[in-house]
């Protein structure tokens, strides 16, 4: 899973934004250029447990994506 679909799951920029408590006027934009540059190391490492639990999701959802894909 890359960074623009854990932001996606997370409930979108803004959504993220407000997560980690950024400003409503600049945080937005800041959270969407992740989507093409990627989230930066440091943030995921500070918010560790919330982009750990999206990485939960694409564990176990993911599995079920590939197994519907080997099917074809």
């Amino acid at each position: 899973m890359d960074d623009k679909q854990i932001i996606s799951l997370l409930g979108g920029p803004s959504k993220v934004s407000d997560l980690l408590g950024y400003p409503k006027k600049t945080g937005p934009q800041r959270v969407w250029n992740w989507t093409v540059r990627g989230i930066p190391a440091q943030v995921k490492l500070d918010y560790f447990e919330l982009f750990k639990q999206k990485n939960r999701i694409n564990d176990r959802y993911g599995e079920e994506m590939e197994d519907a894909h080997d099917d074809n």
